[in-house]
């Protein structure tokens, strides 16, 4: 719909190449969807919860997605305000009762996703505040989890590597994450032996 409105509103006004920038406009609108998706996704599979708008319905994945995007929103830079208002509106799409967006067919290739849309969060916030964002390590313990006790779906390579290592030998590998998660070895274990919650 969006890609539609962009389209239509562009060629209106008359804007050059109106239909490629349309279709850029779109694709980065709905980034940070997938971004955050990221965050839930594997803990969700694990709490047997099957869409994105179920998430929003069960209260231990609509808690665990608001917090970790009360950690993302902490770790960016810029007005926190605008930064809110955006958080708001990726939920606001993600209750969209129209869209049936599965959580198994979003958890493909959930290391490589994590590395590249969540991870840069977890460094920034322990940049500024000298401390690890709890809910975000937390998501990183329930995407080993799920590679370890459920069903994802990657690279073979990647998932025989979840599968074998220890969570202190998957942080340290740079291979999986370009740089050494080693420090939060302890406490990612912790969550992901617990149960879930």
């Amino acid at each position: 719909l969006t890609l539609v409105e962009l389209i239509v509103g562009f060629f209106i006004l008359r804007v050059e190449f109106f239909f490629l920038l349309a279709f850029l406009t779109a694709v980065l609108d709905i980034l940070p969807v997938l971004g955050v998706g990221t965050v839930l996704i594997p803990y969700a599979l694990l709490c047997g919860v099957e869409t994105v708008g179920d998430c929003l319905a069960d209260k231990r994945t609509a808690d665990h997605l608001r917090a970790c995007l009360d950690e993302i929103l902490l770790s960016m830079d810029g007005d926190a305000a605008e930064n809110r208002a955006y958080a708001d509106a990726v939920l606001e799409r993600f209750a969209n009762p129209y869209i049936r967006h599965l959580c198994k067919a979003i958890s493909l290739n959930s290391v490589s996703k994590f590395k590249v849309r969540v991870l840069p969060s977890i460094l920034a916030y322990r940049e500024k505040f000298g401390t690890a964002p709890r809910r975000l390590l937390f998501s990183l313990a329930m995407l080993i989890k799920f590679y370890k006790e459920g069903a994802p779906s990657d690279d073979p390579a990647v998932i025989a590597r979840m599968q074998s290592a220890t969570v202190a030998e998957l942080l340290a590998d740079e291979s999986l994450w370009g740089v050494s998660l080693a420090e939060y070895a302890g406490e990612v274990a912790e969550y992901a032996d617990s149960p879930l919650g």
